[in-house]
């Protein structure tokens, strides 16, 4: 291992976060602590919707790993809502304008909004964007030039990790942006201050995007998240029903997540609410809203403990996976690593590199996730995806990304300071 002590920095970490980069920091590093000490660093937040200071400030200790917390010194009010509306309407108008002709490639191109944003409205961006931690960022400081400590920053988009990466050696710091394509990363900010950075990605699709954005991308490496497969991480679970199956109740689809647009829950909770009944939604991973009332084809389970979710994830006709913007799909990966059929969003390229080897359908409308799933009723369909699911999965087992991971750490960083 080329250092002694890996800091991670991520915007919040906690026991029962819900969050893909949040998970990529804790499973990267569970992955490494044998090899090195390593830390996870974040802010006193819970939430991404203020950033209130909810956990203390100082050491915790979360599955053998030390996390360091500081305390966010500006929360998101409706100023920060107002200046993102603003982000998303120049990003949504862009491709409106008129095309134009570089004049030495002869390529069309269409100049972006977000480019002409002076560096003082992108700045004002990033701090109300947050978490705005200055205690972190002078804690950085402190260890910068201690040459066997790296640092691991994620995702591209908070200022804790556009922040730190202006402060630390490039040769020392890594970038796992779990990019998406969206409003930030068209910020010439963004792309200038990570743009000579290391990068580590989730999938091949993740890395095509981030060539959009950072021409030298290409160089880096593919690592994906660890995921345990059919037979491992279920000691001390019932083993009478191998599937995870309750046999008393109907066939169900699975959704684990947060329940906002984003994600295309709305959509997907509709399409089965007027189905015919034959198969269930259940979903799990996020509180459940106050004062909402679903139909019995719609099952409420709220938040789970970790064999209760894997005890789901078996026993499901198949997990869903309506979003879009997708970096990775922790849930997709686990669900096909236990042989449960994926339905996923058609218009995800990260979603369809999952699936292009049968393991998943892909899904346009929310109707097709019901018509799918109703397809998959019949076993012969279901065993022969099941296992091409497996088979995929295969590639994300720990020690391969380990191995992958600590491969990527052993280079220096594209330029030093």
């Amino acid at each position: 291992m080329r250092f002694k002590r890996l800091v991670f920095v991520v915007q919040r970490y906690f026991p029962d976060v819900v969050g893909g980069s949040e998970r990529l920091a804790g499973l990267w590093a569970q992955l490494l602590r044998q090899e090195c000490s390593v830390e996870i660093w974040t802010s006193c937040a819970r939430d991404t919707e203020t950033w209130s200071n909810v956990l203390a400030p100082g050491y915790d200790e979360h599955e053998g790993i030390s996390v360091r917390r500081f305390p966010v010194t500006l929360l998101r009010d409706q100023y920060w809502n107002r200046l993102h509306r603003r982000l998303v309407r120049d990003y949504s108008g862009w491709k409106k304008e008129p095309q134009t002709i570089h004049p030495r490639t002869l390529e069309w191109s269409f100049p972006c909004r977000l480019e002409r944003w002076p560096l003082s409205l992108q700045m004002e961006w990033l701090r109300r964007q947050g978490p705005w931690t200055p205690a972190l960022w002078e804690a950085l400081l402190e260890i910068r030039g201690q040459e066997d400590t790296g640092f691991v920053l994620t995702p591209y988009l908070y200022a804790t990790t556009v922040i730190s990466a202006l402060l630390l050696p490039r040769s020392r710091t890594f970038i796992a942006p779990a990019l998406h394509d969206e409003p930030p990363a068209y910020l010439p900010l963004i792309r200038e201050s990570l743009g000579s950075h290391r990068f580590l990605f989730l999938t091949a699709a993740e890395r095509r995007l981030a060539l959009e954005h950072w021409p030298g991308a290409g160089e880096n490496p593919v690592i994906g998240l660890p995921v345990a497969g059919k037979d491992q991480g279920r000691k001390g679970e019932d083993k009478k029903d191998e599937s995870g199956k309750d046999e008393s109740a109907p066939p169900y689809v699975l959704y684990a997540g947060r329940r906002d647009a984003a994600k295309g829950v709305p959509g997907l909770v509709q399409a089965f609410a007027r189905s015919d009944g034959r198969l269930a939604l259940y979903l799990i991973g996020s509180q459940a809203a106050r004062n909402q009332k679903y139909p019995p084809s719609i099952v409420e389970r709220g938040i789970v403990s970790d064999e209760e979710r894997r005890r789901l994830i078996r026993g499901a006709v198949a997990v869903a996976v309506p979003s879009r913007y997708e970096s990775f799909s922790l849930i997709a990966i686990e669900a096909m690593a236990v042989g449960t059929v994926v339905l996923v969003n058609g218009q995800s390229p990260v979603l369809m590199e999952h699936i292009a080897s049968g393991g998943g359908v892909a899904c346009y409308t929310p109707d097709d996730y019901v018509r799918a799933a109703a397809s998959l009723l019949d076993p012969a369909i279901r065993q022969r995806m099941s296992l091409a699911a497996c088979n995929y999965a295969t590639r994300f087992a720990p020690q391969q990304v380990k191995g992958r991971l600590l491969d990527a750490l052993k280079s220096p960083g594209l330029n030093t300071l």
